[in-house]
């Protein structure tokens, strides 16, 4: 008996290509408008995580670090997506940066 190794595999052409909307979670798209709001382009993390993290108007430290911490994991959810792109280790953009940035 002969063993096939597959080194390759192609989807089908008439396989749907689903690419995330960040329309449908209200917390990406709090993100995408706050950067846009910005200019579009890099900002640096924290400084974005402290405005959003303001709109919600904090009532104690804690609530300002838990909505910190919310913001941040959408945020990571965002760049794994490829809505939002990293500029360097502490800025991220709507667009992609330059290739050599």
């Amino acid at each position: 008996m002969k063993r096939i190794i597959i080194s390759e595999i192609i989807a089908p052409e008439d396989c749907p290509q689903r690419l995330p909307d960040y329309q449908a979670n209200p917390r990406i798209s709090e993100i995408v408008d706050a950067i846009r709001r910005q200019g579009g382009g890099p900002i640096k993390v924290w400084t974005l995580l402290d405005q959003l993290a303001l709109t919600r108007k904090p009532r104690n430290r804690s609530h300002w670090r838990f909505w910190r911490l919310m913001f941040a994991s959408y945020l990571r959810d965002a760049l794994r997506a490829r809505i939002i792109f990293r500029w360097g280790k502490k800025m991220v953009g709507l667009n992609k940066p330059p290739a050599r940035w």
